[in-house]
């Protein structure tokens, strides 16, 4: 789900940065190859896999940004954000191996087992396995990180709602700093405004830019959306969109 938004974002014209994904197809062939009689052993990929991931990773260029992507993830039911492992800043070789990998196992940790088998239970008792893809991009540099949301995730209202810190790119996503926070109404109009410190981190022209942007990613959604994106002193790139789940569906 993860991959194919990106891709249907740069379709439409978004500023995405570039890479790629490792599918749910190499996930199955890497569990096979390690379930194997004299396979692979734990924290290794199948050859054939790991030459095409490395073949890709000098195309593109890195650091990388490696991120996993659950099959089911990202839904109308649960978002099962933070149940996945992201790796950033990872340099090509044996570092990005070692990304890919930690992704994998992170489908089998026991917090997110506990959660899906909860999640899943009513709809497919009896396949409890997971499917997981790895989308591998190249690093943004940015000097400014945040999410946004296209409607308020709590009332369903029609509005932009952003929130934005400078700091390292999973500074709000991780909850990891306390960020600025601004809401735009569905004329176009800033209506809210709580910077952390001073002016903020955005300027005014800034945040309606952004707030044109989310709404137009949303046009083309059925669902409200939240969009995670930062923004490098020229323009603004979008990392991930996916439902809002709370609104999902409604």
């Amino acid at each position: 789900g993860k991959g194919a938004e990106l891709a249907r974002l740069v379709a439409r014209g978004f500023d995405v940065p570039p890479g790629f994904v490792l599918t749910t197809e190499a996930f199955r062939k890497a569990l096979i190859s390690r379930e194997a009689p004299g396979g692979e052993s734990p924290g290794t990929l199948p050859p054939d896999i790991r030459h095409r991931l490395h073949a890709e990773a000098r195309r593109l260029g890195g650091p990388f940004a490696v991120r996993s992507s659950l099959v089911g993830e990202d839904g109308r039911r649960a978002s099962m954000a933070g149940q996945l492992k992201t790796s950033l800043d990872v340099a090509a070789g044996d570092d990005l191996e070692a990304a890919v990998d930690r992704c994998y196992a992170s489908a089998f940790g026991g917090p997110l087992s506990v959660y899906r088998s909860n999640l899943l239970a009513e709809e497919s008792p009896d396949d409890q396995s997971p499917s997981l893809a790895v989308v591998v991009q190249r690093m943004q540099p940015s000097r400014v990180v945040g999410v946004a949301f296209s409607a308020d995730p709590l009332t369903g209202q029609r509005c932009v709602v952003i929130e934005a810190a400078a700091g390292p790119p999973d500074a709000v996503v991780a909850g990891r700093t306390n960020p600025d926070r601004w809401r735009v109404d569905a004329r176009g109009v800033l209506v809210e405004s709580r910077p952390v410190a001073g002016a903020g981190v955005l300027d005014e022209d800034r945040i309606l830019e952004l707030a044109g942007l989310v709404r137009a990613i949303a046009a083309d959604e059925p669902d409200p959306v939240d969009v995670e994106w930062c923004w490098d002193g020229d323009r603004f790139w979008f990392l991930q969109a996916r439902p809002i789940s709370t609104l999902a569906g409604q």
